[in-house]
């Protein structure tokens, strides 16, 4: 299948935020306002997931095998070298909460990497309302406003304030990322907006009320407004985005790093680690450079062992 420009430049945008986001270390003081995005890159990257995974029919068994895969064994590669390199979040092996903890750890159930259990609780939703649409044409855009029900539900009568509202692992934020895949099944659904001036407008007065509410809105209930604007900005800007893709440039290095971007996920904790103690921009350089070597070559093994396990299910 075709890769799409605007779908690229999208998701080489999420990335580069998430990433940016977690640069703790690496910008001086004075620039630490600038390590921000990963709310905003989290609904972007999601909300590009439920716009490609749109209107492809599969049963959920293999859905689920497909995505599981494809989420999971570049994470399982990538285990070994953290515990060879000292890296591997597991104390008290051999003992039952040892054992527990490396459980967590291969499922993705820690700090570092909770975004791989929280990209496959989304994928079973998602795969429950996009099975709606298909049989009963029930649209993505009342399964958004169900998610929002619910989660405004859990949000005003069950959450425990005493944990931030963009916390990982937490219900708020997993449902937040499951409304940016169903919004992004919607724009797929209804192919480019009509008006790409107006979503370009909108987007732009929603980079500008993400910033306002992430600055403002922190605590109390007021916080989950940080999540709703992400949200807006992300869909308004992925309309605009999609809207230009005959105008976009065809550069390679947009969709070489687009296409790993799980694996730059994956490798950034320890490699930022590494660079902390240089000075800045060398190591904004140096940690960005090293990223994303050692993202492609997490990429390369990846992908053979990947072509195997694809051979059994390739139409004859």
């Amino acid at each position: 299948m075709q890769r799409q420009k605007s779908v690229d430049c999208l998701r080489l945008l999420a990335i580069a935020l998430i990433t940016n986001s977690h640069f703790d270390g690496i910008y001086p003081e004075k620039l630490s306002f600038l390590r921000f995005g990963a709310i905003f890159g989290n609904c972007l990257f999601f909300l590009l997931s439920g716009y490609c995974l749109t209107h492809k029919s599969e049963s959920f068994p293999r859905f689920i095998w497909r995505r599981g895969y494809r989420v999971y064994l570049p994470y399982l590669l990538w285990l070994p070298i953290l515990l060879i390199i000292g890296k591997f979040p597991v104390e008290g092996m051999p003992s039952a909460k040892g054992w527990l903890s490396l459980l967590k750890v291969v499922f993705g159930w820690n700090a570092w990497y909770h975004f791989i259990p929280t990209i496959m609780l989304c994928y079973v939703g998602y795969y429950l309302f996009s099975w709606l649409n298909r049989k009963t044409k029930f649209n993505f855009y009342k399964a958004f406003f169900i998610v929002l029900a619910g989660q405004l539900t859990y949000f005003f009568f069950f959450f425990d304030f005493s944990y931030p509202v963009t916390g990982f692992l937490n219900p708020v934020s997993t449902l937040t990322y499951l409304q940016s895949m169903l919004l992004g099944g919607a724009l797929k659904s209804n192919a480019c907006p009509k008006k790409p001036v107006l979503c370009g407008a909108g987007a732009l007065l929603a980079a500008v009320g993400y910033f306002i509410v992430h600055r403002y809105c922190r605590e109390g209930y007021a916080s989950i407004s940080q999540l709703y604007v992400a949200v807006v900005f992300a869909y308004l800007i992925s309309a605009f985005v999609i809207s230009l893709e005959d105008r976009l440039p065809a550069w390679k290095v947009i969709p070489f790093i687009s296409k790993m971007s799980l694996e730059i996920y994956l490798v950034q904790f320890p490699v930022i680690k590494v660079f902390t103690a240089l000075p800045f921009p060398a190591n904004f350089v140096l940690c960005a450079t090293s990223i994303i070597g050692s993202a492609y070559a997490l990429y390369l093994a990846g992908n053979g062992v990947l072509k195997l396990l694809r051979k059994p299910f390739k139409k004859t």
